[in-house]
This record gives C-alpha cells, sequence and structure tokens, in this order.
C-alpha cells in the first residue's frame, strides 16, 4: 500500500514539473522580440518593458533560495529530488530572464534610434517593406 502511493506521488510530481516546464518564464510569453525588418517601419515593434525579466529573476533566486533551504532540513522525503527539481525549474526560469534582457535592450536600443530619427541608407537593391497602416506619414 505504502508503495503506491508513494508512486502516485511520484507521477503527480513529474506531471507538476511538465506543467511548469510547459508555461515557460514570463519572458518567453510576453517579450516580443526585435522583427529582423524593423528598419522598413517607421516605429520598433518590440517590447521594451522589463517587467517579465524581472519576474523571471526574482523567481530564479527564489527557487535557489527554496531549494538550499529543502537541501538543508532533515526532515524533507525525496529531498534529492526535490532540491533537483527547484533547482531545475530555477535554470528555466533564469534562460528566460536572459531571452527577455537580450530581447528588451535590443528594443530599447532601435527605439533610442527611432526617437533621435537616424536610419541607416538602405542597402543599394534592398527592396521597401510594407507600410506599416498606423506610422504617421509627412509630406502628403
Amino acid at each position: 500500500m505504502r508503495t503506491a502511493a508513494a508512486g502516485i506521488k511520484r507521477r503527480a510530481l513529474v506531471v507538476a514539473i511538465g506543467a511548469l516546464a510547459m508555461t515557460g518564464g514570463c519572458s518567453w510569453i510576453f517579450v516580443q522580440p526585435l522583427p529582423a525588418d524593423h528598419r522598413s517601419f517607421s516605429v520598433a515593434n518590440c517590447t521594451s518593458n522589463r517587467a517579465p525579466p524581472v519576474l523571471d529573476t526574482l523567481f530564479a533566486t527564489t527557487n535557489v533560495i527554496s531549494a538550499l533551504y529543502v537541501g538543508t532540513e532533515d526532515n524533507v522525503s525525496n529531498k534529492g529530488l526535490a532540491v533537483g527539481v527547484g533547482l531545475g525549474v530555477a535554470v528555466l526560469w533564469a534562460l528566460s530572464a536572459g531571452y527577455g534582457y537580450t530581447h528588451t535592450s535590443e528594443c530599447e536600443e532601435a527605439q533610442e534610434e527611432d526617437g533621435r530619427g537616424y536610419r541607416p541608407p538602405p542597402r543599394v537593391g534592398a527592396k521597401k517593406g510594407p507600410e506599416r497602416p498606423d506610422a504617421p506619414r509627412f509630406g502628403n
């Protein structure tokens, strides 16, 4: 009987870990990277808000701290599994944070470039990208 209950708990833990892994981090869900063709638009359409990577960093830190805490406790069953899962999830949050910080920085730089009004000249033979309908039009 005891082994059946342990098996059910382990299966529930595996399902919970899978569900957490599939949700990803805030940055993977909410950060829109800078499009490769952003120079053809009048405004860089991407995410420059750093809230998602900051939340990912907080969650990663919380997971590391809780895994270290569980590792120091003597009254925890499956301590190795709990610490391993905690650190594994912390790595996922940290990877999401890195993705978020990288892409929000790129977006911020592109938006600053837009604010200064500088656009490098188009390459010779480059096709002009589609105009955005909400972009302001000057000279018409």
